[in-house]
């Protein structure tokens, strides 16, 4: 049996992240992930300016991948105008092997432990069952595992679903035919009114790659997202008609990769020296660009407000996780990724109709409580 202060079940963004930022504080960390390397998944492929101050808090930025500079000024595309807008200090990053980078760096503080998470026994010392039989014993055990379902809601913390909030990404490389580089430094075209459920395209660079990604509303049987899939860049130029002005001739440069998400959220269950962080919590729509902060106001919060005060306790009660899960902090950036779901405007430089808000809000208040 290993015994640990903190014990982090996924090691994902949020996982990482917290073992970071805890072991800085001298506790002995581990983390439970059945993999050694994450593999190339599609996931967050920008880290926007107020991620990368919590992260630089966190002592994490240095550790994006890959270590370029920022974006810098982009082109916006919206109903015909053009203009430019500086992004500050935003960064195109492999999520892949952003998260290897954060595992190689990862302080001696912190033990990996390559098995499954079986069961998790809530209790004043809280202790994860593995699928080798062992066990690991910890003050506080945290669950940031995604959308993994199966073992929150096997220690009795059920998840509320809405299958009619969904979305569906798309991710790929493109490089020009004349083997010329890009004259923008990235560029972000939007449809007002999402004809088909298609909401934006977004191009950026991640190192040498030039990255497109396409946010859309669509499910993965509809037959635009097939042809997306399978016809990519006509589909493209059949939806964004001047697209080829501002690319010029491309190609793909890599496989299409596709994301489909769905609105969740774990209901109100608290469970002594248990918490759940990040995406394992609640879901956000990828089209808002603040799914990771989410993740790392959630990070943040708990190791930065919580975690130093529960050190001193001999136990980490139902209580004290509950005010953890009521932190006005995360109350509103879990009650804004909600909100994202119903207010996306993404193309419009105007506030929509009255009708189409009052709508927006009555849909929202009647299905979660008022806003």
């Amino acid at each position: 049996m290993q015994q640990f202060d903190i014990a982090i079940v996924g090691a994902g963004f949020a996982g990482l992240n917290l073992a970071h930022a805890t072991a800085a504080q001298g506790l002995d960390v581990a983390v439970v992930d059945k993999r050694t390397t994450c593999p190339d998944i599609f996931r967050a492929e920008k880290i926007e300016p107020d991620q990368a101050s919590v992260m630089r808090d966190l002592g994490t930025l240095q550790f994006r991948s890959p270590k370029c500079e920022p974006i810098g000024k982009t082109l916006r595309i919206s109903g015909g105008n053009v203009s430019e807008v500086d992004t500050v200090e935003q960064y195109g990053i492999s999520y892949s092997d952003t998260i290897n980078s954060l595992r190689d760096n990862l302080p001696s503080e912190v033990t990996c432990i390559h098995e499954t998470a079986s069961e998790i026994v809530p209790g004043d010392v809280a202790r994860i069952v593995l699928s080798n039989g062992e066990e690991v014993v910890a003050r506080l055990v945290v669950l940031a595992c995604g959308d993994y379902n199966k073992l929150i809601g096997a220690i009795g913390i059920p998840r509320q679903q809405h299958d009619d909030l969904v979305s569906l990404s798309f991710g790929f490389d493109i490089r020009r035919q004349d083997g010329l580089d890009f004259d923008f430094n990235g560029l972000n075209y939007f449809l007002p009114d999402m004809p088909n459920g298609v909401q934006y395209l977004t191009v950026f660079p991640i190192g040498s790659r030039m990255r497109v990604n396409l946010f859309t509303r669509m499910r993965r049987s509809d037959p635009l997202a097939t042809s997306l899939r399978q016809d990519t860049l006509a589909t493209l130029n059949k939806l964004f008609p001047d697209l080829p002005g501002y690319l010029g001739d491309v190609v793909l440069d890599s496989r299409v990769q596709v994301m489909p998400t769905t609105y969740y959220r774990l209901e109100e269950q608290v469970l002594p020296a248990v918490v759940v962080v990040g995406d394992a919590f609640q879901s956000v729509s990828p089209a808002t660009g603040s799914g990771l902060s989410k993740v790392l106001i959630d990070v943040q919060t708990l190791s930065e407000d919580f975690i130093p005060r529960w050190r001193n306790q001999r136990v980490i009660s139902a209580d004290d996780v509950a005010a953890y899960y009521r932190n006005r902090c995360k109350v509103d950036s879990d009650r804004n990724s909600l909100k994202s779901w119903f207010y996306e405007d993404y193309g419009s430089q105007e506030r929509p109709p009255l009708l189409t808000r009052v709508r927006r809000f009555v849909q929202l208040s009647l299905r979660f409580g008022s806003p």
